[in-house]
Parts: C-alpha cells; structure tokens; sequence
C-alpha cells in the first residue's frame, strides 16, 4: 500500500508587465501593476521540488 505525497515545485518566472497611464506623474507614482496591466510571460526555469510523506498535519503539527 502507498502512502499518499506532497510536490512542492519552486520556479523561477521573469515577465514583462505593460500598462497604459494618463501622464508620467501617475505611471512614476505606481509601485506595482494594477489588475488591468498586460502580462507577458518571458522565461521559465524550474529551480527545485520536493516530494514528502502527507501525513495528515498542517505546518504547526495539527491534524487537517
């Protein structure tokens, strides 16, 4: 009988994000893209995983 297991993947993602602003100001003072900012996914590169025993408890110890 096997025991059931977890996968943690760790990727690393570079992208390119494109919004369109009214001036300069606004487009300086934004800090991150909003929601309605444009996506473009330019690189992928697999880093790391890791597959361990699910033994029923969360990450303090508790049973789920």
């Amino acid at each position: 009988m096997s025991k059931e297991v977890i996968k943690e993947s760790y990727y690393e993602i570079q992208t390119k994000f494109e919004e369109k602003f009214d001036n300069a100001e606004e487009a300086a003072k934004s800090d991150k893209p909003s929601e309605l900012a444009k996506l473009n996914v330019l690189d992928i590169k697999f880093e790391k995983s890791r597959i361990k025993l699910n033994d029923g408890t969360d990450k303090y110890g508790s049973k789920e």
